[in-house]
């Protein structure tokens, strides 16, 4: 190799005025927690399930509104 190519990693830390890490740390953005299967949040799954039963009945009873609403003005024609 030619010798100023090999001065060329050394002059540009010169120039930077910072060093390059010989190895990179790869950080990840999560972490591993422990497994909280053996304690679930029950406040959090009784409201899941409060609003998933909830979202549920106002659906069906604006499905049964729908209904009534589409047989009225079908029976207008």
């Amino acid at each position: 190799m030619v010798p100023s190519l090999m001065l060329l990693p050394q002059l540009c830390r010169l120039l930077s005025g910072t060093r390059l890490p010989r190895h990179t740390l790869v950080r990840s953005a999560f972490y591993v927690r422990d497994n909280q299967n053996d304690k679930p949040n029950w406040l959090k799954v009784i409201l899941t399930l409060g609003t998933t039963a909830g979202l549920w009945a106002f659906l069906l009873h604006q499905r049964e509104e729908d209904i009534l609403e589409y047989e009225r003005r079908k029976g207008l024609e």
